[in-house]
């Protein structure tokens, strides 16, 4: 890991994700490592208090072991509300996913537990420009751009309403 300037490391997870299935990875100093996992892509998330590592896609080939670089940057907590129809009434399923300027996800998350909305939780990020969206399996979907200006300035929470779609 490449711990870039006011980053600081503590307590961090790492894991693979296979679609709504994840498997944690085990903390070997300052990295992690995984084994048993089947071959395929899989999208490795690394999350922790106060730094940011964008998500990424990584091929898992059976038989061989990896080394995968990540830069771990500073990083303040966005706080976010979705706001939605019941689910099972107009969607089942549904997907939060924020995109960097360039328009690469950096985070995203599948959910079909959430049943009270709104919902509210927290994403880490970096210094930068983002749009957050909220997408259903029916179609419905919101979005709203919003800046990251500094560590130690935190950003107005993010909301979006899937009601009127």
């Amino acid at each position: 890991m490449v711990v870039r300037e006011g980053a600081k490391l503590g307590q961090m997870f790492a894991g693979l994700g296979e679609g709504m299935a994840s498997r944690a990875l085990t903390p070997e100093g300052d990295s992690f490592r995984g084994e048993g996992l089947s071959p395929g892509n899989h999208v490795l998330t690394i999350l922790g208090e106060g730094v940011f590592v964008p998500q990424r896609t990584v091929e898992v080939i059976a038989g061989e072991t990896r080394e995968i670089a990540v830069e771990v940057l500073p990083a303040v907590a966005v706080n976010y509300e979705v706001a939605a129809p019941p689910r099972g009434s107009t969607w089942n399923a549904m997907q939060l996913e924020v995109r960097d300027a360039s328009g690469r996800i950096v985070w995203r998350i599948a959910t079909l537990v959430v049943n009270t909305f709104p919902s509210q939780s927290s994403v880490n990020l970096a210094l930068g420009s983002y749009t957050f969206e909220a997408r259903t399996d029916t179609g419905l979907v919101r979005g709203q751009a919003f800046e990251v200006e500094g560590v130690h300035h935190e950003p107005a929470p993010v909301r979006v309403d899937l009601h009127d779609c």
